[in-house]
């Protein structure tokens, strides 16, 4: 019975480990992605700084602009260029990280389509989670198992404990030619528990009682374990949404911000270094919203891994998790 729950329990661990792994691959994508939308955000970013000092260069040359504004858009353009080039090393490494995970060489051609799967976070509240979690994590499944393998210990260890008993039967027929071949027989019972094997299944029992007590408190560690996982991811998955908007909301306003002060700007009413500390703020908060925006993706991957919901590629029946002995 034991090795049947420790077989089952091998089924459960591969399939969490297999969980693991798909969520390390999707936070690796993730990282690819945001890298690439990056270097295409600072791409642009570029080639409008570009496009802002020559411009003003040659403005500046006609004596409309001074030259420490003309220096500030090349030192923008500048700044944008260096950024790119760092953003394009970057990406790199996070390709190379991403194959290397897939088996593959860090070279390797790879195309990304971008598309990814845009999952509902799990229905009801923390609590509900919380619960959930508790009913399918297979960390816990495993926890009961070990519990059960103990209890079977303990009782291999006792009848182990116990001495050995035989009981024994045997009928002969007797010499005497006057008995007429009269059966004979004789039954016995007989014991035997040597001393020095008696006292180490004594010993033995003990240990296997004190093994299944530290396996039943490695399960209530792992329920309290799985419910401040969940807890923390459910915070995590919240936060990043939240953070999402508050990005997108100050881009908003900064590439407002910068187009009106652009205009104008143009027409003489505002200085050009305050349409250039506009731009650059602007092109900050796009830096930020690119990468936030598959932060709350990933947060919810991670939710779904504490809560045991990763769906895998394959199409394969959840584990058996009974652990009734």
């Amino acid at each position: 019975a034991a090795a049947r729950h420790g077989f089952a329990s091998a089924d459960i661990a591969a399939r969490y480990v297999r969980q693991s792994i798909v969520l390390q691959t999707t936070l690796q994508v993730f990282d690819v992605l945001v890298a690439r939308d990056r270097v295409r955000a600072l791409e642009t970013q570029r080639d409008a700084a570009r496009d802002a000092a020559g411009r003003i260069g040659a403005l500046s040359r006609e004596g409309f602009f001074r030259p420490w504004e003309a220096g500030q858009a090349r030192f923008q353009a500048a700044a944008r260029e260096a950024e790119l080039n760092s953003a394009r090393r970057r990406l790199g490494v996070a390709r190379g990280e991403l194959l290397a995970g897939l088996g593959l060489a860090p070279d390797a051609p790879l195309e990304l389509s971008g598309e990814t799967d845009v999952s509902n976070p799990p229905p009801g509240g923390t609590a509900d989670r919380v619960l959930k979690a508790l009913e399918i994590h297979p960390d816990l499944a495993l926890a009961d198992r070990r519990v059960v393998i103990q209890d079977h210990r303990v009782r291999q260890a006792f009848c182990e404990f116990l001495p050995s008993v035989s009981l024994f039967v045997s009928r002969s027929w007797t010499g005497n030619d006057l008995a007429a071949q009269a059966n004979n027989w004789m039954a016995g019972l007989a014991g035997a528990w040597p001393l020095f094997n008696g006292l180490g299944n004594v010993a033995a029992l003990r240990a296997a009682k004190v093994d299944r007590h530290r396996s039943e408190l490695e399960r209530e560690s792992a329920f309290l374990n799985i419910m401040v996982q969940v807890i923390a991811a459910d915070a995590a998955v919240r936060d990043a949404a939240e953070a999402a908007a508050l990005k997108q909301s100050a881009y908003d306003v900064a590439a407002a911000r910068w187009a009106d002060y652009d205009a104008r700007s143009r027409e003489g009413l505002v200085d050009v270094s305050d349409a250039l500390d506009a731009r650059a703020r602007m092109d900050l908060a796009q830096v930020m919203l690119v990468e936030s925006r598959y932060q709350e993706r990933a947060a919810l991957a991670a939710l779904e891994l504490a809560m045991g919901l990763t769906a895998l590629p394959e199409s394969e029946p959840p584990p058996e998790t009974e652990t009734t002995p």
